[in-house]
């Protein structure tokens, strides 16, 4: 990135910068820099159309023209590099009105410039985020020296592009002349390269360095480091020598860099560059969280307090906030933020914007994007938070008060629990792992996927007998290393090919245990209610025995109607008198349903929460087919998340339990950035509709005798 001149309108007023992108990596720090409220000035094109009065007839042009638009939102596609930015017309054109709507896209090599308005301006943030973007050394540059005898290459290596920051060339006697000149004459080129090197990068934390050559040279300039830092006791030369990497070049020229970039070795090495002081400090974290000793903090109240009291400061403290914190569409939201990161850097701690696109900004966004490593313990910074000395249980109430009461739901985490009927406790974010009549997680890939889920932070999976993967799926708990009391595990019966009755059912139970290879299952539910009442009645008593014989732990149903229910209800009142009294037929812990804001089923709902049953909600995200309702969308922008995250609040704030589903990486983390924010009672019920649009079957709607 560089700065650029342009001329810009003289009713623009503010801050503004221009800015010129070269590459793909500039304009993920475009992306950073643009906030909502600024103005950005740029070059793009429209589409005009005009009346030939002679004729009657319209025809359409697109011209090109140089706009400025108060920014409304911004897109940026990380695969092709496209930063749209879209926004009102602040600055008058023949062909675009005041006001109107236009969208002007980022491309590198095209000038444009963000006009800061005041009061805020350029805040400290965006300033630091402004000379990142412009630095060559940037958190993601790979250090590296090519050379050979008496020449030396300076560079600085990004994904992108290799910047030459400085060269050195000395006189070494040739080898005719004596050894010792010779050696005197390295020992002098080394010294020049290493006071070049020094100058040129910043090793004051740790970072890879990529060392070079024909022959032995590289590793005679490690050696020489080595020796310096510890004849020097100089710890950064020290470490600077043990992260180097050695690898041959056919010359010392920059142009042998090039070849040697290709190698898996430095492949690998410059792809962890970017974020691995991020990746250190959020393994730093949470090392710290589970000592339990007060100095490691999450969430925007208890950081701010730790902050407040100076405990952020020098000796260790260090404040993780992701940028996604900075792009919400309240100012009020933005401004506290700044201040926050302002507060620790004249305390004298260190303030780590992370990206919330990387791994380690994902990791910090289960945990509400923001904590802190405290330079001294503190304690009950949470105190008002507390509710409960372990888990956090969701109370279920009437279908006419808020399922959760304002204020609980901003201090839910994703361990956080509901508690069964059945005595036991069930995580309130799972994963599922298909769609209906879609197999969308093959049994080759579900161990993978599940793995990286458990990996991501879920601690409940939802299979079923019908997916064909509950084996692979289960595999992912060893996989992960997690201890087997930690995990939720649900499947369903039956499957399609085998009716619905008590021999059935007590069949698949037994399979489903050899499958998964588990000791025992924490839920199982009867996936439809197709068969008729004998059949279902059978079901329902395999399933007691099951938990009476320690395979399952709790039970359910899964599509059921109202009349279904009641019938169930029915049922296990028969099963009492049948099998020797109260407690008999079983309890009735979970309910699965499709449930969104476009098919609430307010009166399933409301009989479960009756009767203290735990709702289950699948298809939370629609399938992606209300993506851009305005709604949802607005309340993205006020609180920086994605649709996906808000329609999973608004799930978890309705009292259910949703069951989110990917086989995308990036995605399955960022649905668990759902915590840390809380929509308000006002917005829960304004995104609910009347509507009834199931996106998948509905089997609840089917008579008692199907």
């Amino acid at each position: 990135m560089k700065l650029a001149k342009r001329k810009l309108p003289a009713e623009i007023e503010g801050q503004p910068v221009s800015l010129l992108p070269e590459d793909p990596e500039d304009m993920w720090h475009a992306y950073n820099l643009i906030s909502t409220g600024d103005i950005i000035h740029g070059h793009t094109s429209r589409k005009v159309v005009r009346k030939n009065d002679a004729t009657d007839q319209t025809s359409a042009e697109r011209v090109h023209l140089d706009l400025a638009i108060k920014v409304r939102g911004t897109s940026f596609d990380p695969i092709t590099s496209i930063l749209r930015v879209t926004g009102a017309v602040v600055t008058e054109n023949e062909h675009a009105p005041l006001g109107s709507q236009h969208s002007i896209e980022v491309e590198p090599h095209r000038a444009f410039t963000i006009i800061k308005p005041e009061p805020e301006g350029w805040d400290s943030v965006a300033t630091e985020t402004l000379r990142e973007a412009l630095s060559d050394d940037k958190d993601g540059a790979l250090a590296a020296v090519v050379m050979q005898e008496g020449i030396a290459n300076i560079c600085l290596v990004t994904q992108f592009r290799t910047v030459l920051k400085t060269r050195v060339e000395s006189v070494i006697p040739k080898k005719r002349d004596t050894s010792s000149d010779q050696e005197a004459g390295m020992r002098r080129f080394f010294e020049k390269v290493l006071a070049s090197l020094q100058r040129a990068v910043d090793f004051s934390q740790s970072r890879p360095l990529l060392l070079a050559s024909p022959g032995f040279v590289a590793n005679d300039f490690k050696n020489f480091i080595a020796a310096k830092g510890r004849d020097s006791n100089d710890k950064v030369l020290a470490n600077v020598a043990k992260l180097a990497t050695v690898v041959h070049a056919n010359t010392g020229h920059v142009h042998s860099l090039n070849e040697v970039l290709k190698s898996p070795e430095v492949l690998a090495k410059m792809k962890d560059v970017r974020f691995a002081k991020e990746a250190l400090l959020m393994d730093s974290f949470f090392d710290m969280l589970k000592l339990d000793d007060g100095r490691a903090w999450y969430g925007a109240k208890a950081v701010e307090k730790a902050v407040d009291e100076g405990a952020v400061g020098p000796g260790g403290g260090a404040l993780l906030i992701n940028n996604s914190l900075f792009r919400s569409q309240n100012l009020a939201v933005r401004k506290k933020y700044v201040a926050i990161v302002d507060k620790v850097k004249a305390d004298g701690g260190e303030a780590r914007i992370l990206s919330s696109d990387h791994e380690s900004g994902q990791r910090l966004g289960m945990l509400g994007d923001i904590a802190a490593i405290l330079n001294y313990p503190m304690h009950d910074l949470d105190e008002e938070d507390e509710e409960e000395e372990e888990q956090q249980v969701i109370p279920r109430h009437h279908e006419d008060d808020p399922a959760i009461p304002r204020g609980m739901g901003s201090r839910l985490r994703i361990d956080s629990t509901v508690k069964l009927n059945s005595g036991y406790h069930m995580p309130i974010l799972g994963f599922g792992l298909t769609t209906f009549k879609v197999y969308q997680t093959p049994r080759d890939n579900a161990t993978e996927i599940c793995t990286l889920a458990l990996n991501a932070g879920y601690r409940h999976i939802d299979s079923a007998t019908a997916y064909r993967n509950q084996g692979p799926s289960a595999a992912s708990i060893p996989a992960s290393g997690l201890p087997r009391e930690d995990i939720f595990f649900t499947t369903k019966v039956p499957v399609k090919k085998k009716p619905l009755g008590y021999d059935t059912v007590c069949a698949l139970v037994d399979d489903a245990l050899k499958e998964t290879n588990l000791a025992y299952i924490d839920l199982i539910l009867i996936h439809w209610p197709y068969g008729g009442p004998e059949a279902r009645k059978g079901a329902w008593k395999a399933l007691v025995e099951a938990v009476e014989a320690g395979k399952v732990r709790s039970i359910g149903v899964s599509n059921y109607g109202v009349h279904h229910l009641a019938e169930l209800e029915g049922h296990i009142k028969e099963l009492e008198a049948e099998r020797g009294g109260p407690g008999r037929g079983g309890v009735i812990s979970v309910g699965q349903w499709e449930l969104h804001p476009w098919l609430t089923r307010p009166d399933i709902v409301q009989w479960c929460r009756e009767r203290s049953i735990a709702v289950q909600a699948y298809c939370p995200l629609v399938r992606g087919e209300r993506w851009g309702d305005a709604k949802v969308v607005a309340m993205s922008r006020k609180y920086g998340k994605t649709e996906a995250q808000i329609l999973l609040r608004w799930s978890i704030q309705r009292g259910y339990v949703p069951l989110v589903k990917s086989v995308t990486p990036s995605r399955i983390v960022e649905n668990t950035g759902l915590f840390g924010f809380e929509l308000t009672d006002a917005e829960v019920e304004d995104i609910k509709t009347d509507e009834y649009k199931p996106i998948a079957w509905d089997p609840a709607m089917e008579p008692l005798e199907k």
